[in-house]
């Protein structure tokens, strides 16, 4: 995973041809006949596609991959337009991980659809029970402008795994990108099984007024309230991958260069533009001072020694005008009020550039400390005592992730244990979302459910409990009524078993 994050930066920038329209000036609305139209045609088919056979969506999923794949190019090129996102960028955030699930689904499909048998009680002797997952039918996935690539495709990848029909609502903000997955879900699928429907919020609206039976949101948690009490209103179940403030934190006892290695990828690719990113930094006050100085060099090393350097570089723009306004406020609250800048802060509006910055002596009142940042600023606070951030994390909200560097094992054995987060890696940052056999997913406010994987497959099926009698005199039917003498007995027996 480090190798992975580290080869990226250091291959050649990609550069297309001039983007002759900015992404906002393209996107589009699906009418609302289309919508209508097209979620009457899977409601028709979403029977038929519940009943296809493992071997019918395996070879489809070969058939996405070999297209997908092919497509490779035209999803480099298109994710530069939407925001000067670098080739490398692209392979390792998009290409690779779509491409590592869809592998581990393929392989995995026929043990996932086959019965899961589990123990019956001996008082039910002469009968078997196993679980057996089936499609839960038709699906809403909202899919965000960070990673428009495999977030529209992985939920995709296991909704139709498990028999669903899926409708896809994309970000506005990447129409480019979006395209060009368009393009490929229509390659591989018939608008019955899947199909992509584009627009801004009222499409959003309109969506969510629909009756489906699952909703899978990736996005914000205000925005996730919104979805989850749609979702209500139809009792349809829903995943929500949302986001909040995710802490590292670093001990006098870290390996000093490996933290700083992941601190300086791993918070400022993408410029820092997506929801596992550490949003503040905990470093023991006794390393503070060497970390920082570190910390910046390597920044310099690994996205170029300037802005200048930048701008033409390895590093991503922020998406829109309006998200670069919004963290540029960030940066001017946390000035005003009196935080220290120590490097970084600077912007370039037009091209939608803000380099990685860095903030000491932050106050709760100012926005970058309350508010999830999702761009490229962190602010670094010191510790003596393990103990004040425990505290510190257990008061906000719980955060989707949570990143420890420390080589001491009560440090790791206390932390795992006293602080509550989504997901938790220990000297490494963000490449637990590469391990197909982890689940990833918060707690409320940072989301609700869990994918990747077998996860993402249970998250779009129902678990039909199913029990076969095969017995002809099963033992439960000697406490059947009339509730006779000889039943009572029985009864009484078995309760003072149970005693």
């Amino acid at each position: 995973g480090t190798i992975l994050f580290i080869h990226c930066m250091e291959e050649k920038t990609f550069m297309p041809s001039t983007i002759e329209l900015r992404p906002e000036e393209i996107s589009t609305n699906a009418s609302t006949v289309d919508i209508a139209r097209l979620y009457s045609l899977q409601q028709q088919y979403k029977s038929r596609v519940a009943n296809t056979s493992v071997v019918e969506r395996i070879k489809k999923l070969k058939r996405l991959k070999r297209i997908f794949i092919e497509h490779r190019t035209e999803l480099q090129e298109s994710m530069y337009k939407d925001y000067n996102k670098p080739a490398p960028e692209v392979d390792l955030a998009e290409i690779f991980v779509v491409l590592n699930e869809l592998n581990y689904t393929i392989r995995k499909l026929k043990t996932w659809t086959s019965k899961h048998r589990v123990g019956t009680p001996w008082f039910m002797m002469g009968s078997s029970s196993y679980v057996h997952y089936e499609a839960k039918g038709h699906v809403l996935v909202i899919s965000p402008w960070n990673f428009p690539i495999h977030l529209t495709l992985m939920p995709l990848i296991h909704s139709y795994a498990a028999g669903n029909v899926t409708m896809i609502k994309p970000s506005e903000y990447t129409p480019y990108t979006c395209a060009v997955v368009k393009k490929i879900i229509e390659s591989v699928f018939e608008s019955y099984e899947a199909v992509m429907v584009e627009g801004n919020v009222s499409v959003s609206t309109q969506l969510l007024s629909l009756k489906f039976n699952h909703i899978f949101f990736t996005g914000s948690p205000k925005v996730g309230k919104i979805v989850m009490k749609a979702a209500a209103e139809q009792l349809a179940s829903v995943t929500l991958e949302l986001g909040g403030k995710s802490p590292l934190i670093i001990d006098a006892s870290a390996n000093m260069n490996l933290a700083i290695q992941f601190t300086a990828v791993s918070k400022f690719i993408n410029a820092g533009q997506y929801c596992i990113s550490p949003d503040y930094i905990y470093v023991h006050e006794s390393i503070k001072d060497v970390f920082i100085a570190k910390l910046v060099d390597e920044i310099k090393y690994r996205y170029g020694a300037d802005d200048p350097t930048r701008i033409q570089g390895n590093y991503s723009r922020i998406v829109n005008q309006m998200h670069t306004q919004r963290v540029a406020t960030y940066i001017e609250d946390a000035i005003q009020k009196g935080a220290k800048l120590i490097y970084g802060g600077d912007l370039e509006r037009s091209k939608d550039y803000i380099g990685p910055t860095l903030f000491t002596d932050v106050t709760d009142d100012m926005t970058i400390c309350t508010d999830e940042i999702f761009g490229p600023i962190v602010y670094i606070k010191t510790f003596n005592d393990i103990q004040e951030v425990i505290d510190s994390v257990n008061k906000g909200e719980k955060p989707l992730s949570l990143y420890v560097f420390t080589n001491t094992l009560s440090v790791k054995q206390r932390l795992r244990h006293e602080v509550s987060a989504g997901g938790m890696s220990f000297n490494a940052i963000a490449i637990h979302y590469y391990n197909y056999n982890l689940p990833f997913g918060g707690m409320n406010n940072s989301g609700i459910g869990k994918s990747h994987g077998f996860h993402s497959f249970q998250e779009f099926s129902n678990a039909k409990a199913v029990l076969y009698q095969w017995f002809k005199w099963p033992a439960i039917s000697l406490m059947f009524p009339p509730f006779t003498k000889k039943t009572k007995t029985m009864i009484d027996l078995l309760i003072k078993l149970m005693s």
